[in-house]
């Protein structure tokens, strides 16, 4: 998180404490951070690793896959699971998320849902109030609306 980063950037020149204090943050929270650094490190390598396994499926579908059906190609995908940077069976929320984050969108072929089919023979009423719905006193202008 940033407000860690900045507690990291100035631990020299000020206490850590103090910074916390400051920021308030708990300082138990700043040292988990810190020592989770390396996990992190790592799991940004094996993302990136992943990544490239997407891209090269996503460009071989001709950019149609989405996370669905990409994840099912990581699966079956040997150079995937020979891979010694991506750990095991991918998650379909990992590869969403890693899609998302570099905009990769697969194809939507489902039509829209259409709710309204207009009759082109209904009488259509004139506005009698020039859309103003304010009136002077009570009960002089009677306005209805059917919500469908």
């Amino acid at each position: 998180m940033i407000r860690f980063q900045f507690v990291e950037d100035y631990r020299d020149t000020h206490a850590v404490k103090r910074i916390c204090v400051v920021l308030g943050l708990n300082r138990s929270s700043y040292y988990k951070w810190r020592a989770a650094r390396p996990a992190r490190a790592a799991r940004g390598l094996e993302d990136q690793a992943l990544l490239d396994h997407i891209l090269r499926h996503y460009k071989e579908w001709n950019r149609t896959l989405g996370y669905r059906r990409m994840s099912v190609e990581l699966a079956c995908d040997p150079r995937v699971q020979d891979d010694p940077l991506v750990d095991g069976p991918v998650n379909h929320k990992r590869v969403a998320r890693l899609m998302r984050e570099n905009n990769l969108v697969g194809v939507h072929l489902r039509r829209p849902k259409s709710t309204t089919v207009r009759d082109p023979g209904a009488q259509v009423f004139k506005d009698l109030v020039n859309r103003d719905f304010t009136s002077e006193e009570v009960g002089s202008l009677y306005v209805g609306d059917i919500t469908y």
